[in-house]
């Protein structure tokens, strides 16, 4: 996976999928909520805590990218079967299938809108849990492309588990 950060002004990448993410995400997306269908947000704490935005921002990162997976899906499928490409805009909006890809695609706007509007208010820095830096570690790790930064993915990776670890109530009794 690569950065996703924009540089000098250009808008920020979309990552590129490999085979097993696909597959990975085609399970997931079975599960996923359908167009039209409500997918609730889990909300921020009441105190605003930035735990609450960091997991906020990551669930809409998930929501996306399981959005562009259907997406593809529905595509693939026009291609194949109703020749999608060769087909003039009226000709696409008869078709339920090109709503479905209209209503994902209506979806994943807004989606990405809020999680990008989300990350600029995303604390960098002076999270007082470490909860909130887990958090924060868990937003990184998708910001970044793994197979661009293998070993800065891996150190981010192990390093959140580690802090879920020491944060898990010890199973040990007295």
């Amino acid at each position: 996976m690569g950065s996703r950060q924009s540089a000098a002004g250009e808008r920020a990448r979309l990552p590129a999928l490999s085979r097993r993410a696909v597959l990975v995400g085609t399970s997931a997306a079975a599960t996923a909520p359908q167009a039209g269908e409500a997918h609730p947000l889990p909300s921020v704490t009441a105190s605003g805590t930035a735990t609450g935005l960091y997991r906020r921002w990551v669930h809409l990162d998930r929501q996306i990218e399981r959005l562009l997976l259907r997406w593809g899906d529905i595509e693939g499928w026009l291609f194949e079967t109703h020749d999608w490409h060769r087909l003039s805009e009226a000709e696409q909006a008869a078709l339920p299938a090109g709503q479905a890809l209209r209503d994902v695609d209506a979806q994943l706007k807004r989606l990405c809108a809020e999680r990008d509007g989300l990350l600029d208010k995303l604390p960098r820095s002076g999270a007082d849990m470490l909860e909130a830096v887990a958090a924060r570690l868990a937003v990184v790790e998708r910001l970044l492309y793994r197979d661009d930064h293998p070993e800065a993915y891996d150190m981010i990776l192990g390093s959140r588990r580690d802090l879920t670890t020491l944060m898990a109530p010890s199973r040990e009794g007295p």
